[in-house]
């Protein structure tokens, strides 16, 4: 029996990679890149209908399609885990709004016993129990970040060797492209030597051999012939050279969009950090004032109603959400001009 030629099997994967990588894009437009609509969505999954192709070199580079897939993976996991992140800042801006108006009540009640002091009237015994009840609304809202799975921002780490592998792609694409343009100037020195020696000997042969005319139209038909086919071997060095050139832009936009991704992230990973610390001390805090004595209220809602961490979280909250926005803004940048680059027609 004879051996089964693998071509099939090349084709079939190199198919299903192309296919992968046309939901992944109708995936990533469904995220509403700038300036360009998002597709039609058929049972909650990215319709194809109107999905720009893949530039042809590009669909028939299996290695290359590997890297891309990987890539618009990322992106869009990225993108889906800072919408999650600002999704989940409602619960602490909730808490904090309710700590707020405990506080507010804390200092109406304060100033009204303080009137009613002054006036010799009796006020309730049950000292400050609405600040204490809108303190004790806000632990019932339990953890502010609960429900929060940071994703593809708390993985800076896990980034890296992904990272690693384009940089020396890059680099391994960068040394095959200079050592193709050396080879082809070496070929091109070499081709115009045998033109110039052809014709060289035509005129040797016109000088040694009588009669010279059929010596020299042979010599000259052969150069002539020589010179009639270089387009065509400068066509294939072209075509060789922009193949590469193409795969090297593309590895590296690669590249510098996982390094700015993984940049933005780690910015969003701290201010998330030091937000959640923030967050936690002023917790601590209440569970501190409403575990007291009534006879204590006053002095311990009073600590915290000094406090700055209020004023710290509130400037924590909007400082996140601007960097979330700004991360968003710049990777749903960079990923509408690497699809410009690897389809057709946008």
């Amino acid at each position: 029996m004879g051996c089964k030629s693998s071509k099939p099997d090349v084709v079939s994967s190199r198919a299903v990679r192309r296919g992968e990588t046309d939901l992944l894009v109708a995936e990533l437009r469904s995220l509403g890149l700038p300036s360009w609509a998002p597709p039609a969505l058929i049972l909650d999954e990215p319709s194809l209908v109107g999905t720009p192709e893949l530039k042809e070199e590009i669909s028939k580079n299996p290695a290359l399609l590997f890297f891309i897939n990987d890539h618009l993976d990322h992106t869009i996991k990225t993108l889906r885990s800072l919408t999650d992140v600002k999704g989940c800042l409602d619960r602490p801006q909730h808490i904090l709004s309710t700590i707020r108006r405990a506080l507010e009540d804390f200092e109406k009640e304060k100033a009204e016993r303080r009137n009613d002091k002054k006036k010799k009237k009796k006020k309730s015994s049950n000292k400050y129990s609405e600040a204490v009840d809108k303190l004790k609304e806000s632990r019932a809202l339990g953890d502010p970040f609960a429900r929060l799975n940071l994703g593809e921002i708390g993985e800076a780490g896990a980034r890296l060797p992904q990272l690693a592998k384009l940089r020396q792609r890059d680099h391994e694409l960068k040394k095959r492209l200079r050592s193709l343009k050396k080879r082809r100037k070496v070929w091109d020195v070499a081709y115009m030597a045998e033109i110039v020696a052809v014709l060289a000997c035509s005129v040797i042969l016109a000088l040694a051999v009588s009669p010279a005319t059929p010596a020299i139209a042979a010599a000259t038909a052969s150069a002539t012939a020589m010179k009639v086919v270089e387009p065509h071997f400068s066509s294939v060095w072209n075509r060789w050279e922009g193949l590469l050139q193409e795969e090297k832009d593309v590895v590296a936009a690669m590249r510098k969009m996982r390094e700015l991704a993984v940049h933005e992230l780690e910015n969003v990973r701290l201010t998330f950090e030091k937000l959640k610390i923030d967050i936690d001390a002023m917790l601590d805090r209440v569970d501190f004032v409403i575990g007291g004595e009534e006879e204590e209220m006053a002095v311990r809602i009073g600590i915290l109603s000094g406090h700055i961490m209020a004023r710290e979280v509130e400037k924590g909250i909007d400082g996140l959400k601007e960097n979330l926005d700004s991360c968003s803004d710049k990777i749903r940048k960079a990923a509408t001009e690497f699809l410009k680059m690897i389809m057709k027609d946008i």
